[in-house]
């Protein structure tokens, strides 16, 4: 709690220093912003000054009026749902103080209607992608829409499997990557480190290998449905310190809320059919709705299995409005949704053995958002965010099991022998996991812009805010019957709720003389994370953005851009409190058979490694670095990007072993377990037994994950070819990225040797290969034609990759430890551990010969170290959309219309391997009433 006291003494301090400063500051001037649809005022339009900082919100005659507003040449943008997002440029003076924007309401009648990302001036590298572009990409999963960024190939989009944020990979599936990606929906992050569902952190089960876990990992956006999105950005670099727990990028999103027609959406491909209402109307004159939508959908993972299905549902209703008061005019935005979920891997009906796996997810959420417009001296704005949500999550699965004889197992939760029991010869092996996970939030953010006048124009804005977050899980957890050995019930309810508290402070300082203009923006961010059991002290995240601009001309203007910070990942629940590893091993096995009776005896050693807390845990951090060119020429604008990531201290999982001492009693005869001894039910005497001692294996979770990322994005945008109406844009990428597991692994082969466990297990730097270099260069071509006049938009991306090689190898310390033996790569054991637990370093000779020890010698083919280099490849997209009428829209899409799937040949592993998406194609039809 004393560090919880110093953050907010530390926001005081900020906050003084934010009043010093405005209490010096003078007002310069008032302006008002008209907004207009043709000849009608627009009102709750949010117009914003991006230069200054600041916003307002048009009344009910269209005005928003700004106050302290130098005279001058300032952008201005406009933003509200249904209209085109615009951005101009406006001409302040003495005389003329009030300026008129008009507006248009998104239609592809429009001529410059946006069908692609759009870069944006936030801090660090960022896309936005407004509501016409995803419409015409016809995104399925917001996953979907980030194909839109370079350096992203074409995916075809499915609800069959987990879908995950991933910012500048190669992995699409990255769990390091998408563990660390941010998503935040109309202000408030989105939470998954309460989930807990998975069999267990201490061992795999067969079922996570048909659905993944989803507890410890990235956020499934399966969820979100698509037709209520308003916008989309896409931080991929230094994000600002208002923004934390992430460490590879942010995804923003915004949802639709305010007037709008009647909608109705229908999506159809081979695979996903889905629909959508939605539905606006205005409440009072000051710009204020109410809206709602319905969103349902089921995906098929493949056409021709009925068996393996996903279904959604899920609506959201949203109010906002807006009010004048003393201190300025508030704007209020309030948010309850929620969405069920069905994922379903049933058997074959022609199989003969019964099985599924399926998950439900069920989620209510509340996101209330207040934004007070003060506009003064002290104060421009304030923006409060207060999110709850809860979910009830399910994972069920059976598997039937049929054996010629029963087999013995054990529900032992406590360290010692017990009395085991059987299986019967027909069972059905099932579990459940049942997670209730709750998360809390409150966010509050005031900021303070102000300008002065002299040799240098000089604008500066001071933001101070605070966030409070709680999560944890009230789920019944593991149950079942007949459960897999190894495997044992436990409530999520005994895992405490996690607590964080962040304060951040940033100030933006622009400096302008004539055509010249520098920005400053550093910041800081101070997040103390309380769990119990831990002490993770006060982590500080500084961040640091700054950009030149030379403006030559209104069509000409050069922008050199750089930006360096830290950001930190917390660690979820399961990582935090991983479940004990319950290790077994079968002592005696007793088994009669009479006609149909059936006799057994069955005694175990249950070793239970309590390892609940990882003391040693830490937050994955990341450092970025970013400098960039941005060039605009007549039509033509350029932006490059030089990006630099490393993340240290990734959460992943590694292998362990500890030594189970156990009794090997004598099988031949029946027996019974009395006060800690077996005896026998024919003399009443002990059953003889010798001591062994065996190695079981189990996994916890550590910070072991290294990433070395580096690379260069571009995008050309040639603008128009006005004859033909055709914009030419060339975007992507060149990928560098380097995987390394820092940590050691132990595990243990149990193949008897005499009649007896093997007396060593081994400690490998992986097993398998634990480092990957993995380079891409792609380029996406593409032509973009508007046909304004008929409500028309074609495009085809022509995507290339140009380079895609990518090499494995095995390092420890740095240094590669494969060496080339008898026509093959072998790795040797870094160490061998001893029935006591002691460490055996000084490896004897002939480990490959010896019987204890060959099985632990790692050998690999002569062609593991070769690169794969595939020549290049490339496939064409093409994407229609056509509005008939005012009332009706349709879309269409072929990805890889052509079917071109080339062979491509990979020296590692000596095979040859289709390349790009097969060839999909889907339509989407909009009726607006």
């Amino acid at each position: 709690m004393k560090r919880f006291r110093n953050i907010w003494l530390l926001l005081a301090i900020m906050i003084a220093r934010a009043g010093v400063f405005c209490a010096n500051a003078q007002s310069v001037s008032e302006i008002g912003v008209l907004v207009r649809d043709g000849s009608e005022a627009v009102a709750g339009c949010v117009v914003v000054l991006p230069q200054l900082s600041k916003w307002a919100v048009s009344d009910a005659e269209g005005r928003a009026l700004f106050r302290a507003v130098p005279e001058g040449r300032w952008e201005v943008e406009a933003r509200m749902v249904g209209y085109v997002c615009l951005t101009r440029t406006i001409e302040i003076t003495a005389e003329s103080r009030e300026a008129t924007i008009r507006m248009s309401a998104q239609s592809f009648e429009i001529e410059d209607v946006t069908v692609t990302a759009q870069s944006t001036n936030a801090a660090g590298t960022a896309s936005r992608i407004d509501r016409t572009a995803l419409e015409h990409q016809q995104v399925v999963g917001l996953a979907d829409a980030l194909q839109l960024l370079p350096g992203q190939l074409t995916q075809n989009p499915s609800l069959s499997g987990r879908s995950l944020l991933t910012i500048r990979e190669t992995q699409t599936t990255n769990e390091a990557n998408a563990l660390g990606t941010a998503l935040v929906i109309d202000g408030a992050q989105v939470s998954n480190d309460a989930n807990l569902q998975r069999m267990s952190t201490a061992k795999s089960s067969s079922a996570e290998s048909t659905i993944p876990p989803e507890g410890g990992s990235g956020i499934d956006v399966r969820t979100i449905a698509t037709d209520r999105i308003e916008s989309v950005e896409v931080i991929r670099g230094v994000a600002s310190a208002e923004h934390g727990n992430l460490t590879s990028g942010a995804v923003v999103v915004t949802t639709r809320a305010g007037a709008t027609p009647l909608e109705v959406s229908l999506k159809v491909d081979p695979r996903l059919k889905s629909a959508s209402v939605a539905k606006g109307v205005k409440i009072g004159g000051r710009g204020g709705a109410i809206s709602a939508d319905i969103d349902i959908a089921t995906s098929l993972q493949d056409e021709r299995q009925l068996t393996k299905k996903y279904r959604r549902a899920s609506a959201q209703i949203s109010y906002t409005d807006n009010f004048n008061l003393g201190l300025g005019r508030l704007r209020l935005n309030t948010r309850l949704g929620g969405h069920t979920t069905r994922n379903a891997h049933d058997s074959d009906p022609d199989m003969t053995q019964r099985e599924y796996i399926r998950t439900t997810d069920d989620k209510i959420a509340l996101t209330a958002g207040a934004q007070l417009l003060a506009n003064r001296l002290w104060l421009s704005a304030l923006r409060l965010t207060l999110h709850a949500s809860a979910q009830h999550q399910t994972t069920r699965t059976l598997d039937e099991h049929i054996a010629e004889m029963p087999t013995p197992y054990t529900g032992a939760m406590q360290t010692g022998e017990a009395v085991g029991a059987f299986y019967p010869v027909t069972y059905d092996e099932t579990s459940r996991i049942d997670g209730r996970p709750i998360v809390l939030q409150a966010k509050l953010l005031a900021n303070a812009t102000q300008t002065a006048e002299g040799f240098v124009r000089i604008i500066n804005r001071v933001a101070v805010g605070g966030e409070w977050n709680t999560k944890g899980n009230r789920g019944e957890g593991k149950t079942g019957d007949f459960l897999p050995t190894g495997f044992r019930p436990r409530p999520f309810r005994d895992i405490p709720f996690v607590h964080d508290i962040s304060a951040f402070a940033e100030e933006k300082i622009r400096l302008q003389r004539r055509r010249h203009a520098i920005e400053l923006q550093a910041g800081l961010r101070l997040t103390a994370m309380h769990a119990r059991d831990y002490d993770f002290g006060l982590s500080l995240d500084p961040r640091l953005n700054a950009r030149w601009t030379m403006q030559m001309s209104e069509n000409q203007h050069v922008e050199l851009v750089g930006s360096w910070g830290i950001m930190r990942k917390l660690p979820t629940l399961a990582h935090l409190y991983p479940d004990p590893a319950y290790l077994d091993k079968l002592s005696y096995s007793y088994a009669e058979q009479e006609g149909s009776d059936f006799r057994g005896r069955a005694l175990f050693t249950t070793l239970v490694v309590l390892k609940t807390q990882n003391p040693d845990i830490t937050m994955p951090r990341s450092t970025n670095a970013e400098i960039g060119l941005r060039a605009g020429l007549g039509q033509t604008k350029t932006e490059v990007t030089l990006f630099n990531e490393k993340l240290r201290n990734g959460l992943t999982f590694s292998s362990e072993v500890a030594p189970l001492p156990y009794r090997a009693y004598d099988h031949s005869r029946p027996a019974t377990y009395q006060n800690g001894q077996l005896i026998s039910d024919e003399d009443g005497q002990p059953v003889a037994f010798r001591n062994d001692t065996t190695f079981l294996t189990y996994t916890r979770p550590v910070n072991a994950s290294e990433t070395d990322k580096w690379g260069i994005e571009y995008t050309i945008d040639f603008g128009k070819i006005r004859p033909l109406n055709t914009q030419l844009i060339l975007d992507g990428a060149y990928f560098n990225i380097e995987r390394r597991s820092g940590n050691v692994e132990a595990y243990y082969t149990s193949t008897m040797i005499n009649g007896a466990e093997r007396k060593f297990a081994a400690v490998v730097p992986s097993r398998g290969t634990n480092t990957t270099v993995n380079q891409r260069f792609s380029s996406s071509l593409r032509v973009v034609t508007r046909l304004p006049s008929v409500g028309m938009v074609v495009s085809a991306k022509v995507q290339s990759v140009w380079l895609d090689r990518g090499r494995r190898t095995m390092k420890h310390n740095g240094r590669e430890v494969l060496e080339p033996r008898d026509g093959k790569f072998v790795v040797l054991p870094l160490a061998l551990v001893r029935p006591d637990g002691s460490l055996l370093s000084n490896l004897p000779n002939g480990l490959e010969i010896s019987a204890q020890t060959r099985d632990y010698v790692q050998n690999f083919a002569t062609t593991i170290l070769e690169e794969d280099r595939p020549k290049p490849y490339a496939m064409i997209d093409l994407r229609l959309t056509k509005e008939i009428g005012k009332a009706l829209q349709f879309s269409l899409y072929a990805n890889n219309f052509a079917n071109r799937r080339p062979l491509r040949f990979y020296a590692s592993s000596d095979s040859w391997l289709k390349k790009n998406t097969e060839i999909y194609f889907g339509c989407d039809m909009k009726i607006k009433l």
